[in-house]
């Protein structure tokens, strides 16, 4: 999360220079800002998803997601990997059954 809330204070950063390019305009500023709050959730919901169920690997989710998410190919197979993936309770499991 603290990814996220770096993310967030970089938009937070941006926005001025979006009002001012709106000419005064409040509700581009508007569009702009609810499309950011859509939009930035949606695209990492693969990599968010993974870092609830605490799946294996889930920086290399998240990074996989960064950079393939836009080509849909990409988020589909990051969110098959987030919603199928491995966690680390299911591995805690199969070590107590196999025993040391």
């Amino acid at each position: 999360m603290a990814r996220f809330s770096r993310f967030l204070l970089a938009a937070g950063l941006l926005l001025p220079n979006l009002a001012w390019a709106s000419n005064g305009d409040g509700a581009a500023l508007v569009a702009v800002l609810l499309m950011l709050a859509i939009g930035v959730p949606l695209y990492f919901l693969p990599a968010i998803i993974g870092s609830k169920r605490q799946v294996n690997n889930s920086g290399w989710l998240f990074v996989v997601n960064l950079l393939f998410g836009l080509s849909g190919v990409g988020w589909i197979v990051c969110l098959l990997w987030a919603v199928c993936g491995q966690t680390q309770a299911q591995d805690a499991y199969w070590r107590r059954q196999v025993g040391p």
